[in-house]
């Protein structure tokens, strides 16, 4: 019966030692994201190319503080109706490159979301998607 008894607190010991190194990593996860977090990107940047009384088209980004993202884009024409598109996930801004990361994507099987900076102030963030030569403008809510 003693020896049930051992057996028993060593394995409870095990459980709590595996819960601790589980939170302790995933801790260490969130401040590596948290501190790739520029608070110039912070927010709900909205592009408007709708043309009006053709199409209403509407793409709409958030970055939040705490390393969420998400990414639309709705489209509305009188010929073709309406089409969208939503995707969430995370973000972070690397340095280095100048670069917005997300896990996002553009479509159900498009390329992720992934924005070279042009030029951000607090109410304007001119981007380029990775890969293209044109500039974006988005417009903070």
């Amino acid at each position: 019966m003693k020896k049930n008894h051992f057996s028993f607190i060593y394995l409870f010991l095990a459980c709590v030692c595996s819960v601790l190194v589980f939170l302790a990593c995933s801790s260490d996860n969130n401040d590596e994201l948290a501190s790739n977090i520029d608070d110039r990107f912070v927010g709900t940047w909205v592009r408007d190319e709708s043309v009006s009384g053709v199409v209403e088209q509407v793409y709409t980004l958030t970055l939040d503080s705490d390393g969420s993202a998400s990414y639309s884009w709705y489209r509305h024409s009188n010929t073709i109706g309406n089409t969208g598109h939503e995707s969430n996930g995370i973000w972070y801004y690397d340095k280095n490159l100048n670069r917005i990361i997300t896990d996002c994507t553009t479509s159900a099987t498009g390329s992720t979301v992934i924005l070279d900076v042009v030029s951000v102030t607090s109410t304007t963030l001119v981007v380029k998607q990775e890969g293209s030569s044109k500039s974006k403008t988005y417009n903070k809510r």
